[in-house]
């Protein structure tokens, strides 16, 4: 393990966990969630993937926050499509694997729209293992639906547990169920109930973890799926948490765990995060994306009807109600913080520094 790597861990933690839009809970998650483990958040989930998966495995990358389903259900959150391209293209770059990210059928135009925006050709499965043997690297993502009704989630879940065998799966600012089965948006309204319009992908994870594999939850609320980890704090200290505004009256807290949970003030953040630790242990800058791309996902998600819940009814190329402006100077200071990093292990590595 490297220590350098290690250190950067916990100045990444602080900086996505830094209270920039005000909502005053995401120190207390992080430090819920960080009294279950003795290493940084972002560092010790990017070192299970950096350490397990190879080339040619499969990552399932599961994001999509559907806010107005009653609506329409294209309607979604940019906050959490952009940082499951950017992991992505991580994955892909950095390890070989095969991405493949999943959202309801009406999200997709998000990811295919972030996707381009970044550079990610979206591509058949097929065509992505013959990426995997070329000699040009190239990003490229298995974009994919998955089921909102129950029964067909469940029969999804075996196809890809079977036929894809994903090695690790991944979940960016997804709903989570509570303890009633009931999914809940928290940003707006307080607890509502949009379990009607919401991929049940809850039950991909607890399939997949009954078999002892990795599985990551990224979130910046107590609904997100991998918050299940600190289901207690999260009924006991967040607002909402234990009383909803739906009829189930439980409240949001998502019941769903994962092996690894990574805690941000934005989603996105913490995807951001994981990746640049990621570039750390892998030693290869080159997976960071900088203020120029970051302006242009988060465009391109807007573009396509993703909101940045605060801003509605008009269609902002922000997210959680920060501008544009506001992510692109927070992925510069990652970038630049991570750079200096391994440009100075570099420089040192000649007495000895790890």
């Amino acid at each position: 393990m490297s220590l350098a790597s290690l250190e950067l861990g916990e100045n990444v933690d602080r900086l996505v966990t830094l209270d920039v839009n005000a909502r005053g809970i995401v120190r207390r998650l992080y430090k819920a969630a960080r009294k279950q483990v003795d290493k940084p958040l972002t560092f010790l989930a990017a070192k299970a993937l950096v350490e397990n998966i190879g080339p040619g495995d499969v990552v399932v990358v599961a994001t999509g926050f559907p806010l107005r389903g009653w609506i329409a259900p294209n309607i979604g959150e940019t906050d959490g499509p952009p940082g499951a391209v950017v992991l992505a293209r991580a994955l892909k770059m950095g390890l070989k694997a095969i991405p493949v990210v999943i959202a309801e059928k009406g999200l997709l135009n998000l990811i295919y729209s972030t996707c381009n925006a970044i550079g990610i050709n979206a591509v058949s499965m097929q065509e992505a293992k013959r990426s995997i043997e070329s000699e040009v690297t190239m990003p490229v993502a298995v974009i994919k639906d998955f089921p909102i009704d129950l029964e067909k989630a469940k029969v999804e879940t075996q196809r890809i547990l079977n036929e894809l065998d994903p090695a690790a799966l991944i979940a960016v600012e997804r709903p989570g169920i509570n303890e009633k089965g009931v999914y809940h948006d928290l940003q707006t309204f307080g607890g509502i109930d949009i379990t009607p319009w919401t991929a049940k992908i809850d039950y991909l994870f607890e399939e997949f973890k009954s078999r002892g594999a990795i599985t990551i939850g990224i979130g910046d609320a107590g609904c997100d799926l991998g918050m299940g980890n600190i289901f207690d704090f999260v009924k006991a200290y967040i607002p909402f948490g234990s009383d909803c505004r739906c009829p189930c009256g439980t409240g949001i807290a998502t019941v769903t765990k994962t092996t690894h949970t990574v805690v941000s003030t934005i989603s996105n953040w913490g995807a951001y995060g994981l990746t640049a630790c990621m570039a750390s242990l892998l030693n290869e800058q080159s997976l960071l994306h900088n203020a120029e791309v970051e302006g242009r996902i988060l465009g391109a998600c807007a573009s396509v009807g993703g909101l940045s819940p605060g801003t509605e009814p008009e269609l902002i190329d922000g997210a959680d109600n920060l501008p544009k402006f506001t992510h692109s100077s927070f992925v510069e200071l990652l970038r630049m913080l991570t750079v200096r990093h391994i440009e100075l292990r570099k420089e040192f590595s000649h007495i000895g520094t790890k």
